[in-house]
């Protein structure tokens, strides 16, 4: 059996408390498991700074990446979502938010499962630019 929610939350030095207000509020089980290895966690600094001015918690929007709730993506990159489970290839979700100017947050986990990303649009574009 895999790690669960509950535990990995704990495991980043979220409180019992805070955990369970997050599942509760997301209306996710204590006993949910992971669906993928996430890696390491990584957040670019247009994150960290949003996070650090209390304008964003990222935290509720990983646990959503987290159980396969891939937030306002199109329904072709869900469906790719489910099967990057399957191949091994990334996972990519986007959630709305309301922190300031930025009205969206980018999650990505990488094909090899090492990292998992949370990076705004307009960094996404930097990071992963278009190839022709």
């Amino acid at each position: 059996m895999g790690m669960t929610l509950y535990d990995t939350m704990l495991a980043t030095d979220v409180s019992e408390e805070i955990a369970t207000a997050i599942l509760d509020a997301l209306d996710i089980e204590k006993s949910s498991v992971l669906a993928f290895e996430p890696g390491r966690l990584l957040a670019t600094r247009g994150v960290r700074k949003l996070e650090e001015e209390g304008a964003l918690n990222a935290l509720p929007y990983l646990m959503r990446h987290w159980v396969c709730d891939w937030g306002e993506v199109e329904e072709e990159e869900k469906l790719a979502n489910f099967q990057a489970l399957r191949n091994g290839t990334r996972l990519f979700s986007t959630y709305d938010i309301d922190a300031g100017d930025e009205t969206e947050l980018c999650i990505c986990t990488a094909a090899d499962r090492s990292y998992t990303l949370l990076l705004l649009p307009i960094e996404y574009e930097l990071i992963f630019p278009a190839t022709a």
